[in-house]
This record gives C-alpha cells, structure tokens and sequence, in this order.
C-alpha cells in the first residue's frame, strides 16, 4: 500500500463489504521521500513516494481502510545492495526494520500523526484478529502477557552498531526518535531489557490461528 490508487481500491472494496485486510510497511511511511532515495539509494528500497501519495497512505491508516502495520522484513546483505548504486534493478529489494518499525510509529504518535489507540490497533489488536490469533493482541485476563513498556521521556538513537539482526545494517542508522523501549515481555517472560535481548533461547513459540 503506496499510492493513492491504492488506497481507493480498498476503500472501496470494504464499503461493498468485501472481505479483504490491507497492510503497510515502514518503508513506505518512513523512508519513501525523495531526500531519502538522494542519500540511502538500494538502501531505501530503490524507489520514492511522492507526498500526495503518503499523505494517502497516512490517512488511510489512520481512518482504518489499512489495517495493520507489517515489516516486510527483508534483511539483505550489504554486498546484495551495494550493486544498486549501479543499476537499482539489479539489487535485491527489501529492507530491515523489524527493529525500528514500532519506534517509528510511536515517533510518529509524538508528533500528533497517530492517535495512541490506533497505534495499539495497527501493531497488535489488527493483526490478532485478522489472523485468528486466540489469547494475543489485547491486554486482558486470560490472554498472554505479551507487554511493551516506553517510555515517551526518553530517546532512541537508530544505529548499525545496535541492530540485532543478522544483516548488521539499518537504513535508519543516524535517526533519532522521541521515546524508548525499556523492556518487551512475551507471555508474562522479559525477552529484552535496556538494549539487551534476555529471552531464553527456545522460549519463541509459533502463534497459531484459531479454527
């Protein structure tokens, strides 16, 4: 979901009560403008969004026509998109930011973008529904103790250096965003604390729709 054609298509699909879910990825809402493309290159997925179009894409998410933020995580190597500089064809498309999507999203939160409410919605509530996921994506008794604690007092520098996933690269390296993640609790159990994941290795589990 990237355009404005895009958006419309949806919208229209849901008024007629089509059955149909739609997501976006963090590309497309933080690191699509042009000045974006001029410094990061494959980087930044080879290609922009002009700011009609983002602005559709921001009103649809707020307005529910899209309705779940995913990461689309696609962690390349640097030697996969270094050839882009070249031809940006010829690389593989496809970012990281699994690790930065949700405090992109709460940055945007702080900047009036984005209610609280649907933040919670369109990283945990949506997604939980849409896929049948029993005892997830709410706060309440008898579901799983799956918490984020942020804190929006405080800051989070993005780097290379910090990045826990394997590629070793962000294209976020050098932002800086309102607020931190403290600590992630997955089923009652800290899995990252203060910049340090502490899960037990083993303690992941497959989440498995409802019949």
């Amino acid at each position: 979901m990237q355009t404005e054609g895009s958006v419309e298509l949806v919208r229209r699909a849901k008024e007629r009560g089509v059955p149909v879910s739609c997501e976006v990825n963090h590309w497309a809402l933080f690191l699509s403008r042009w000045r974006d493309i001029e410094k990061l290159g494959p980087y930044a997925l080879s290609y922009w969004v002009p700011d009609h179009h983002r602005a559709a894409v921001w009103g649809a998410l707020n307005d529910g026509t899209i309705d779940m933020l995913s990461s689309d995580h696609a962690p390349h190597t640097r030697a996969e998109k270094e050839i882009g500089w070249e031809d940006c064809w010829a690389c593989h498309t496809g970012t990281p930011g699994i690790q930065e999507q949700y405090p992109m999203l709460l940055d945007c939160h702080m900047d009036g973008l984005i209610s609280l409410p649907r933040v919670v919605e369109v990283v945990a509530e949506e997604p939980a529904i849409e896929f049948k996921l029993a005892s997830k994506g709410f706060l309440r008794p008898g579901y799983d103790a799956d918490i984020v604690i942020f804190d929006p007092a405080d800051a989070t520098r993005h780097s290379a250096d910090t990045v826990l996933s394997k590629c070793g690269w962000t294209p976020y390296d050098g932002r800086i965003t309102k607020g931190r993640i403290h600590r992630t609790i997955v089923r009652g159990r800290d899995v990252y604390v203060d910049r340090k994941v502490v899960g037990e290795p083993g303690w992941g589990r497959h989440a498995r729709p409802t019949l």
